[in-house]
């Protein structure tokens, strides 16, 4: 660091200097680098530049390094330096230096300056399939407990499972889609649902680079969306039908409506769909039940695939902040009829890399007077959060009439062109501040984001945790900061009641589309979904948005089902049909939506102001929950915010680990940060009962050949224990897993590799000793079936003059074993 600091300083102090003189990369010197890219930016503005100074200034103060003070040959008013905390050296005069003030911040806030690393994970060895699916070496560990854990869930479930993965931001959730993509036969799909289009885009460029280091990549695009030319979109559709996509990201309404439907519904019926994977899958329940409702509309799209398909497709659900309640709501959805196929993988923690800090505005000038200091203290790049799109515009004028022109701003009424250019700045670093609304920065990348400020605040605790947690993905210190007044409050509070469907309203859509019905067998038939009731005279998608509000909470409420009936593609199949017919059947396709029912008092006006008021209460009480968790805090900050987060992120029984950046009710009690080694634990919930056998299988054989031929000549029956599933892991030595992998990966599914030290999984085992090795210690009390292959001569441990089989009198021979595998005895 000292040399990068003498290097920037030489440079600054040039007449003329060129970018391409400079070689600090954006990793050793994110500060220092920062403010080159500023002065050689044509379209910066006099803030941009005065504040690349200030953080390279304070870069250099939490690093001790010296002299503290840079060349500025610029000429700059006084007061524009003051406001940017800035003074001129008198002794120095051509070089500027940190006014009074900016040395007399929080000091543990130097810690964002120094990039004090804050992650610090426990990483298992990656299983040794994996390098091999890759074809990348430089794999060499998983991210997490939770990730190793998640990963061999997901890989050796059963095809018919629900997998819902809980696993932090920068744990590694995004390679548990490239490891299914990979474990996935080729010809088959892996169709991965993300809530933005930017999110889209910036997942499959990465899931490309990994399918082009595996020898996987068609050369082709990835995403489907709105802003595809007709050609790539037609290019997209062959290679699916011809097996050869293997993975596609699209959003929530594309996979349920358009041509993308009746492609799915074209694949399920040849089952060519492996998987379906949901990221940010939390958003099923906060969007879906609001201003999206064709997140909830997943859950039955994905029962209709399987039901045409007459095959299983494995489910997985990620998040990285499920709620409790999120979580019961998103498993009736899915699997509300069958529970035992549920599996759940947990290995949360709470983040450690930001600091809280949370101050309460007197007026709205206050307020004002709090977020332009902020702005022009906090470390950059630096997201500023609004609740509005008035709000978003308003700070984001301001912003570039205070000089700062490195400035973007995404809210819900940008244009997908301008939204796309914003993301593509942010994320190349040519933005320092972006102003946004909430669905910005959901699952992206941008992992160097040292500060998060809101200036409103938001409807739950659930958005200030996920969106402050925007800031230090990268695993280094950040700032998340909330500067608030009270009548934004009552905004926060009013947002949570917004768009859920009333009782009575909602008894009147049904009834209407209940009595245009169309009826295809007793008890299922399709309803209209631009049906209106009397006092509705105009059609509106907004009228399709209540409809659909409508069914599914009569869906959650476990009246009916929602079904999408398999389209009649047959008829189209000829050259000669009439391109007319073809729109009138779909238009007529894509206005209904399958109902089946499932108890009556659907049409009861007693039932509706019963069940489906009190579930209406019970699911606003669900959301107000986490509304009321946020303003308790605010009202109680002595409160630590990381236990009230440990508390609130707890699920089925098992809380985060905990951790803490540094929070107001920490610092009151002269608590420094936490910040342990963090995914340790993880925890695997099955709905399905374990088969509990009791004891192992000892199998043993003659050590009269070499280990490297024993293997070659044991590789068949290994095989067929894995392809039939009655072993999901293997126990051995490194080199013999290694050379397992190699002679194995092409021929049957993934499998867990474990060494002889490894502690007791999920997974049914093969326990393989070679000539020359020793038994390993085996959990004695573990329920999991284990199938034990060493030879005959190895003696019992601590029994003298017994051989290790010899007191298991079902222990066979491995002749015998491989026998009985054949008749299918053993």
């Amino acid at each position: 660091m000292e040399f990068q600091w003498r290097q920037l300083r030489e440079l600054l102090a040039m007449d003329e200097c060129q970018d391409n003189n400079f070689v600090i990369h954006q990793d050793d010197g994110q500060f220092f680098y920062r403010l080159w890219r500023c002065l050689n930016d044509a379209g910066a503005g006099i803030s941009d530049r005065l504040h690349g100074y200030y953080d390279a200034l304070q870069c250099a103060r939490a690093h001790g390094l010296l002299p503290l003070r840079l060349p500025l040959k610029e000429r700059i008013l006084s007061e524009d330096l003051l406001r940017a905390g800035l003074r001129r050296s008198r002794d120095y005069p051509g070089e500027v230096l940190l006014d009074e003030n900016a040395l007399q911040i929080a000091p543990e806030l130097l810690a964002v300056w120094r990039k004090e690393k804050r992650r610090l994970l426990q990483t298992p060895p990656l299983d040794t399939l994996l390098p091999i699916l890759l074809n990348d070496t430089k794999y060499t560990h998983y991210t997490s407990v939770g990730q190793q854990l998640a990963v061999r869930t997901v890989l050796t479930s059963d095809k018919d499972c629900f997998l819902f993965i809980n696993l932090p931001t920068g744990a590694g959730k995004t390679f548990i889609i490239h490891s299914l993509m990979l474990a996935t036969p080729a010809s088959q799909l892996t169709l991965v649902i993300v809530p933005t289009i930017s999110l889209a885009i910036e997942q499959a460029q990465r899931a490309q680079s990994m399918l082009l280091q595996a020898n996987a990549d068609h050369g082709g695009e990835y995403t489907w969306h709105s802003g595809q030319t007709p050609e790539a979109r037609e290019a997209i559709k062959a290679r699916i039908k011809a097996g050869k996509q293997r993975l596609l990201f699209c959003s929530p309404e594309a996979a349920s409506s358009g041509s993308l439907l009746l492609l799915l519904f074209s694949l399920a019926k040849r089952k060519m769909i492996g998987a379906l994977v949901v990221d940010e899958a939390h958003l099923i329940d906060q969007w879906g039940a609001e201003f999206r409702p064709e997140f909830q509309l997943l859950a039955p799209l994905v029962k209709s695939l399987v039901e045409v398909s007459k095959a299983s497709i494995r489910t997985v659900l990620l998040s990285a902040t499920w709620s409790q309640a999120t979580l019961n709501t998103l498993k009736e959805l899915f699997a509300g009829d069958n529970p035992q196929a549920i599996v759940e993988v947990n290995g949360s923690f709470l983040r450690p890399e930001p600091m809280w800090y949370v101050s309460k505005a007197d007026d709205r000038e206050d307020h004002r007077r709090q977020v332009e200091d902020a702005i022009s203290t906090l470390p950059r790049p630096l997201i500023l959060y609004v609740t509005t799109v008035e709000d978003a515009i308003d700070w984001h004028q301001y912003l570039l009439k205070a000089g700062y022109k490195r400035c973007g701003l995404v809210h819900g009424k940008v244009s997908p062109r301008q939204r796309e250019k914003q993301i593509a700045d942010w994320a190349e670093d040519n933005v320092d501040i972006m102003v946004a609304t909430s669905a910005f920065g959901v699952g992206m990348d941008k992992n160097n984001v040292r500060a998060v400020l809101h200036v409103t605040v938001p409807e739950n605790i659930d958005r200030l945790y996920q969106e402050s947690g925007r800031g230090g993905r990268d695993g280094y210190a950040s700032v998340a900061q909330l500067i608030y007044r009270d009548d934004q409050i009552s905004l926060a509070r009013h947002l949570n009641r917004d768009n859920l469907i009333g009782a009575k309203k909602g008894f009147l859509r049904w009834q209407k589309m209940h009595q245009n019905r169309e009826s295809e067998s007793p008890g299922y038939f399709s309803v209209y979904l631009d049906t209106k009731h009397d006092s509705i005279k105009i059609d509106s998608r907004a009228n399709v948005a209540w409809n659909w509000r409508t069914l599914l909470m009569l869906q959650r409420a476990g009246f009916l089902s929602l079904h999408f009936a398999a389209p009649d593609l047959e008829q189209f199949a000829s050259d000669n049909v009439d391109d007319a017919k073809v729109e009138q059947y779909f238009n007529h396709y894509f206005s209904h939506i399958g109902v089946k029912l499932h108890r009556e008092g659907h049409l009861d006006v007693q039932e509706w102001n019963g069940t489906l008021k009190e579930l209406r209460s019970r699911e606003l009480r669900a959301r107000q929950k986490g509304f009321q968790v946020l303003e308790d805090w605010l009202n109680h900050q002595e409160n630590p915010l990381c236990s009230v987060l440990e508390s609130f992120y707890t699920l089925d029984g098992y809380a985060p680990e905990l951790a803490c950046g540094g929070c107001p009710g920490c610092r009151s009690q002269a608590l420094s940060a936490y910040t342990p080694t963090l995914g340790l634990n993880a925890y695997l919930i099955s709905g399905e009962e374990r088969e509990r056998i009791g004891s192992d299988m000892r199998i043993y054989y003659p050590p009269a050949r070499s280990s490297a031929l024993l293997l070659r000549q044991w590789i068949d029956w290994i095989a067929r224990l894995l392809v039939t599933r009655e072993i999901q892991a293997i126990r051995a030595s490194s080199t013999v897993l290694s050379q397992l992998s190699q002679q194995l990966y092409k021929s049957v599914p993934f499998w867990c590799a474990l060494s002889h030290d490894d502690p007791s999984t999920n997974w049914n085992e093969l326990v393989l000793v070679l000539p020359g090795e020793s038994l390993p210690e085996l959990d004695p009390f573990s329920d999991i079936k284990r199938i034990i292959v060493a030879p005959e001569t190895l003696p019992e441990k601590n029994v003298r003059g017994r051989l290790w089989w010899e007191s298991d009198p079902r222990a066979r021979t491995l002749d015998q074993f491989i026998r009985s595998l054949s008749s299918g005895n053993h």
